[in-house]
């Protein structure tokens, strides 16, 4: 019982059928057993707790998603940082942003370095926007520059002018 999409589904089942203490029991267990190595699976699993008002094991399971989650994997850390907004666990996307996933995302799939871009935006993290954007800039992933909206290029997050480029 560690596959986080089955427990998800598991926990909106018991969750319709009024099963408070299955539930309880399953959100607890869940939130200590599941697997957290992907990111998506996570993200289903947090929103099937949040559903579950399981707001302990909400915090249990993000935890210990933000300790595991690989860093250099633009793709992950997005997905990861719009779960654990989207169910209300500031801490840990604290947590997850004191790792400097914008200093340390691979930039190898310009797709996930632009998600990042965007999960970084929307978490308010101005300077790991702006370091992501710089190493992105450098190394010439212009693809996922290209794809940042004009209030991700407001003075508060965006330099006026593009990392490497002259006003």
């Amino acid at each position: 019982m560690r596959n986080p999409r089955y427990l998800a589904w598991l926990l909106r089942a018991l969750r319709e059928e009024g099963a408070a203490e299955a539930l309880h029991e399953l959100a607890s267990r869940t939130a200590s057993e599941a697997d957290v190595e992907a990111s998506r699976d996570v993200a289903w699993l947090l929103e099937g707790l949040h559903a579950a008002g399981a707001t302990e094991a909400i915090r249990t399971l993000a935890t210990r998603a933000v300790e595991t989650v690989d860093v250099e994997d633009s793709y992950d850390v997005a997905e990861l940082l719009n779960a654990l907004r989207s169910v209300g666990a500031d801490e840990q996307v604290r947590a997850l942003l004191a790792r400097d996933p914008g200093r340390h995302a691979g930039l190898d799939r310009t797709g996930g370095v632009a998600d990042l871009l965007g999960a970084l935006h929307a978490a308010g993290d101005g300077d790991a926007v702006r370091a992501l954007a710089a190493r992105a800039a450098a190394d010439g992933c212009c693809a996922c520059c290209a794809r940042l909206t004009p209030a991700m290029r407001s003075r508060s997050c965006w330099p006026a002018t593009p990392p490497g480029r002259q006003a």
